[in-house]
Order: structure tokens, then C-alpha cells, then sequence
């Protein structure tokens, strides 16, 4: 069995980093380290990084020693329309990092609620959503004609995906409030920082911390562990559920685009893992 000691035992040793840092910023700073704030340049900001940076290479070092008994990653040739993909993600990237270089404000802005990219975010969730329920109920129909366990297993994995990427897609425009006009429970009123409708933005640094670190595990590490994986694994039917290489191609660059949490330790290694 695959047990990345190294890496696991990396991981550990961030929590604790990261519980230290919000000790030295409460205590210190006087600071909410799970906040939305302007990345700084000052000593303390740069020696964080730096932290950051010294894990997120005893992380990478870590596994890459943690693997070398399985060999090679197996690779495959992409198709044209894959190749595709990844380009495209990559200018769009590109794109949104000149737009931030120029722009840092209208950057921020093009984010804020309403706004063309909420609203797109939210589709693209929603779009996930259709798609792994519609492989739920595909999977449901063969695992009724007696196949076997992983039939059903598939198929209520791609349910639960289907109801998480629902949820999320909710939350991201605030269980369409704005939309129906719908007021805020008094009792959120007080609790949520945005007073919408929503669950996330009761602690939004945090919420969005969850939601980003969950992304990269999913988007760009999952991807390059499978490709170590693969060779001595097989999952039947739930091999379709493990996102290819590709997926962490088109993702990696994404993780740049968060500045509003760059403060926070996991953000920054994040980015500098890739």
C-alpha cells in the first residue's frame, strides 16, 4: 500500500506553521489570519512567504522521494481537443495576470457580486453538476442490471459530487436571493459578513480558504498522485472519476488568481507547489 510518510508528515508540520502564524498575527498584530487583506511587502510578509516557499519544497521533495519505488509516472499523448483546453486556460491566465499587473482594483472588481464572472463561475459549477448527475443515473441504470458493487459505487459517488457541486453552485450566488428577492433571516443578519442568504460568508476567509485548498487538492494534486497510481491500480468503473493530468495542466495557473488571501500560508504553497 502507498503511504507518502514524507509528504504526510510536510503536511503535518504546515498545520502547526500555520497555527503558529495565527497565534503571531492575533497576538502581535492584533490580525485575523483567516481574513481578506492587500497582500503586503514588509519583513514579516516576506519572511512568511519565505516559510511558505521552504515547505512547499520539502512537500514537492518529500513525495517525489515518497514515489520513487513506483517508478515512472505513466503518461499519455492528449488529443487535439485536450491540447485545446489547455491552452486556453493557460491564455486565460495570461490574460487575467496582465489585467492584475494593470489593474489591481478593476482586477478585484471584475469578482464582486452580480458580476459577469460570479454568475459565470456559478454556471460552470452548475454545468458539473448536470453532468455528474446525469452520470449518476447512467451508472444507476447498470448497476440495476446486476454488474457488481462498483457499479453502485460509481454511482453514488457521482451523486454525492453532483449534490456538493449543487450546493456550492447555491452558495456562490447566495441561493438565488437576489434573483427571487428574498430577505435575510434575522438570525443570519448578524452572523454573516455580507448579510445574503448563504453559509460561507458567515467566515468568508475561511469558507474560501476550504473551498480553494479543496480545489487544489481535487484540481491539481489528485492529478499528478494518479499518475503515479495508475499503473498498480485499478479503480473499473470509478477510473473515470480520477482527473487526468490535463486537468492539473489547465488548473495550476488558477491558483495565482486569489490575492485577496495571499496573507494566508496554504494559499501561498499553493501556488508555489505547482
Amino acid at each position: 500500500m502507498f503511504l507518502p510518510r514524507r509528504f504526510l508528515s510536510v503536511s503535518l508540520l504546515s498545520v502547526l506553521a500555520m497555527a503558529g502564524l495565527v497565534l503571531i498575527e492575533r497576538n502581535l498584530f492584533g490580525l485575523r489570519y483567516f481574513s481578506e487583506r492587500v497582500p503586503g511587502v514588509e519583513p514579516y510578509n516576506l519572511w512568511h512567504a519565505w516559510v511558505a516557499l521552504s515547505l512547499s519544497l520539502a512537500a514537492v521533495q518529500g513525495f517525489t522521494r515518497d514515489a520513487a519505488w513506483l517508478g515512472a509516472p505513466e503518461l499519455r499523448l492528449a488529443s487535439g481537443r485536450e491540447l485545446g483546453l489547455c491552452v486556453a486556460g493557460w491564455m486565460l491566465a495570461v490574460l487575467m495576470a496582465l489585467v492584475f499587473v494593470a489593474d489591481p482594483l478593476g482586477f478585484s472588481l471584475l469578482a464582486r457580486e452580480d458580476g459577469l464572472v460570479e454568475w459565470a463561475s456559478a454556471l460552470l459549477i452548475f454545468i458539473a453538476s448536470g453532468f455528474f448527475a446525469f452520470a449518476a443515473v447512467g451508472q444507476l441504470r447498470v448497476a440495476r442490471s446486476g454488474t457488481g458493487r462498483r457499479a453502485w459505487m460509481a454511482a453514488a459517488f457521482a451523486a454525492l459530487l453532483a449534490l456538493c457541486f449543487f450546493v456550492v453552485g447555491m452558495e456562490e450566488i447566495s441561493w438565488m436571493q437576489r434573483v427571487f428577492g428574498i430577505a435575510t433571516p434575522e438570525g443570519l443578519l448578524a452572523l454573516n459578513k455580507q448579510q445574503e442568504l448563504n453559509l460561507h460568508n458567515i467566515s468568508t476567509g475561511f469558507s474560501e480558504l476550504l473551498y480553494y485548498t479543496g480545489s487544489f487538492f481535487l484540481l491539481t494534486l489528485a492529478p499528478f498522485v494518479w499518475l503515479y497510481l495508475r499503473k498498480s491500480i485499478s479503480l473499473g468503473r470509478l477510473d473515470a472519476f480520477a482527473p487526468s493530468v490535463l486537468v492539473l495542466a489547465a488548473s495550476a495557473p488558477m491558483a495565482a488568481f486569489n490575492s485577496d488571501n495571499w496573507s494566508m500560508l496554504p494559499t501561498q504553497m499553493m501556488v508555489m507547489i505547482p
